[in-house]
C-alpha cells in the first residue's frame, strides 16, 4: 500500500474521470487503465493502475480505492456509501466539486503565508546589503573628516549597524523556523500536532475555528445533496475533523438525530454552526 496520498486536485480529478466513465457506460477497469494512459504524471498513472488491477477482478470501486493507500479516508468511505446506496455518479461528482474547492483553498493559504516570506527575505537580503556595503562605505567617507565628526558618524554608524545585525538575525530566525515548520508539515504526525496547536492557540484559535467550520459544512452540504442520510453524514465527516471539541459535538448531533431529533434541531443544540 502506497504511504503517498494524492493531491486535492487530483483526487477531484480521479472523481471527476471515475462520474464520466460511469455515465458513459464504460467499464470501470477500462476507464482506470483510460486514466493511466491519458495523463503525464507518474504517479497518477501508478494510482489508475492500481486501481485497474482491482477492479478487474470484480470488486467495486470504493476497495480499490482503499487498496490504492492513495485516496483519502473520507473518499473512500463517500464512495462506500454511494456504490451500496445506488447514488454514486452523485457522489463522485460531489466529491469531484468538494476537492476542487479544497485544492483552491489551500492554494490560497499558502499564498498568503508566502507573500509575506518572500517579503522578509527581500528585507534580510537588503540589510545585508547595507551592514556589508552602504554602512563601510559611509564610515569611510566620514572618517575623512576632522575628529569630531569622525568620532559623531562612527558612533552613529556603529549604531546602524548593530540595529542591522539584530533585525537580519530575527529576520532569518522567522525565516529558518517558517521553512522547519513547512517541511515538518509534510510529516503526518507532526502535522496532527501542527494542526491541533493552532486550534487551541490563543492568536489562531478563531481563524482556525472558521476554517474548520467551513469544511464541515461544505462536506455536509456535499453528503445530503447526494442524499445520504444526515446520520451517516455526520459520521463521515468526522474523518474531515481534527479539532477534539468540534468532533464531540459532531458524535453529539449525531446521537441526537439518531434518536430522532430534526437535523436542523440537532445542529443548533450542538452549536456547530454560528447562529
Amino acid at each position: 500500500m502506497s504511504k503517498k496520498k494524492l493531491s486535492h486536485d487530483e483526487v477531484s480529478y480521479f472523481c471527476e474521470q471515475f462520474s464520466m466513465i460511469i455515465n458513459a457506460g464504460i467499464p470501470m477497469s477500462e476507464g482506470a487503465a483510460m486514466i493511466a494512459e491519458s495523463t503525464e504524471d507518474s504517479f497518477v498513472t501508478d494510482v489508475a493502475k492500481r486501481v485497474e488491477k482491482v477492479v478487474t477482478d470484480d470488486k467495486p470501486l470504493y476497495e480499490a480505492m482503499e487498496q490504492s493507500g492513495a485516496f483519502p479516508d473520507y473518499a473512500v468511505s463517500m464512495v462506500k456509501i454511494g456504490t451500496l446506496s445506488g447514488r454514486l455518479d452523485d457522489v463522485l461528482k460531489g466529491l469531484s466539486d468538494y476537492y476542487e474547492q479544497m485544492g483552491n483553498r489551500l492554494r490560497t493559504i499558502r499564498s498568503a503565508i508566502m507573500h509575506p516570506i518572500i517579503l522578509i527575505a527581500m528585507m534580510a537580503a537588503v540589510i545585508i546589503v547595507l551592514i556589508v556595503q552602504v554602512l563601510p562605505m559611509f564610515q569611510d567617507i566620514f572618517g575623512q573628516f576632522n575628529s569630531t565628526v569622525g568620532e559623531t558618524v562612527k558612533a552613529s554608524v556603529d549604531y546602524a549597524y548593530a540595529t542591522g545585525i539584530i533585525i537580519l538575525i530575527v529576520l532569518v530566525a522567522v525565516l529558518l523556523i517558517s521553512v522547519l515548520i513547512w517541511l515538518l508539515s509534510k510529516i503526518p504526525s507532526v502535522r496532527a500536532g501542527l494542526s491541533s496547536f493552532v486550534s487551541s492557540f490563543v492568536l489562531t484559535k478563531r481563524t482556525a475555528g472558521v476554517f474548520t467550520r467551513a469544511k464541515f459544512a461544505n462536506a455536509m452540504s456535499m453528503m445530503v445533496s447526494s442524499g445520504i442520510e444526515a446520520s451517516t453524514a455526520l459520521e463521515n465527516a468526522m474523518l474531515l475533523i481534527s479539532d477534539k471539541k468540534m468532533r464531540k459535538q459532531i458524535d453529539r448531533c449525531r446521537a441526537q438525530v439518531i434518536e430522532g431529533e430534526p437535523f436542523a434541531d440537532a445542529l443548533d443544540e450542538a452549536k456547530l454552526l454560528p447562529p
